[in-house]
């Protein structure tokens, strides 16, 4: 919700859950504290996005794989034809051992996907932390373009609390490198078990990467500042905090040991994040477009998209 929420006023294609916190009761039970969301579907797509017929919406989850398909839309001769579509698209990618460097393969799979909406969904998913990158859903519609776009949603294992006796591989702070480990070739999220043939494939046009870096830099000073951040942490924090100290703690204490003290350590965790994130977020992303990539990220193109080099210790 935190993350969802600074993306309100920023002015990106990525449609925005809205959201409300709400107490709820079930036949008069008291049941807490709970934050109240659009559901992601076709009706919601086609809300956000202004497709008039649902019908000729596609919708795919986690690695596109049969059991993942969770809408498919009815205009086509088999129901299947979104999946089959997207499947070929990655065989296509795998075919070029993931190098689109030649643009005529990069313009193929332009045709499509939304190259700047991709870059912007990898740079979102990125700077934020996410340890769960595995919630994966998209989007097409032949009543548009037909061309696949990507949701964001389920952000709860994002901006996690660092822990200083692990090493920075091995975090799931502010120390871990997300680039790396969102384009890692082995797969990423739990277990590496989510395919980065696309994203791999894309970053290896230099058309690309310049889109891909836009959005880092566009995120980084505009979006999820330090300053926003915590003022936005303190705001949704205070806005529940005397109905989680009188009420939904007591509720919930009996089954899950929550504390006051616990749930304000889980605040700060995030605040943690906000203030220390930075220096980390452009050493790993100069490195890793210098080293994974075709692109030059010099330093002086580093000051001029983000005002600053990245140097940890």
């Amino acid at each position: 919700m935190l993350v969802q929420s600074l993306l309100d006023d920023a002015n990106v294609d990525l449609a925005n859950q809205a959201f409300i916190q709400c107490i709820v009761y079930i036949n008069g039970q008291y049941w807490g504290v709970y934050n109240l969301r659009e559901k992601i579907s076709k009706h919601y797509i086609a809300q956000h996005y202004g497709v008039e017929d649902e019908d000729t919406i596609d919708i795919l989850k986690g690695n596109g794989n049969n059991e993942q398909c969770i809408v498919c839309s009815n205009v086509y001769e088999s129901a299947n034809k979104g999946l089959n579509d997207y499947k070929d698209l990655i065989a296509y990618c795998e075919s070029r051992n993931c190098n689109l460097s030649n643009q005529s393969d990069y313009d193929y799979v332009c045709s499509q996907v939304d190259a700047d909406q991709f870059a912007m969904y990898c740079a979102f998913e990125i700077i934020i932390g996410n340890t769960d990158t595995g919630n994966i859903k998209w989007w097409r519609s032949s009543e548009k373009d037909n061309k696949w776009r990507w949701i964001q949603y389920d952000y709860c294992w994002a901006m996690n609390g660092d822990n200083p006796s692990q090493a920075a591989e091995s975090s799931t702070g502010f120390r871990r490198d997300y680039f790396w480990r969102y384009f890692d070739p082995a797969g990423h999220c739990a277990g590496k078990g989510f395919s980065t043939v696309l994203g791999r494939s894309m970053m290896s046009n230099n058309e690309f990467v310049k889109l891909f870096l836009k959005w880092c830099a566009y995120f980084y000073k505009e979006v999820y500042t330090p300053e926003k951040i915590l003022a936005k942490v303190d705001y949704l924090q205070e806005n529940i905090r005397k109905e989680m100290e009188t009420w939904d703690l007591v509720r919930w204490r009996p089954y899950h040991n929550l504390s006051t003290k616990g749930w304000n350590s889980h605040c700060d965790k995030i605040r943690n994040y906000a203030k220390n994130y930075q220096d980390w977020y452009l050493y790993y992303c100069q490195n890793y477009i210098n080293k994974h990539t075709n692109y030059h990220l010099s330093n002086d193109e580093m000051i001029s998209l983000f005002g600053k080099v990245g140097k940890i210790s």
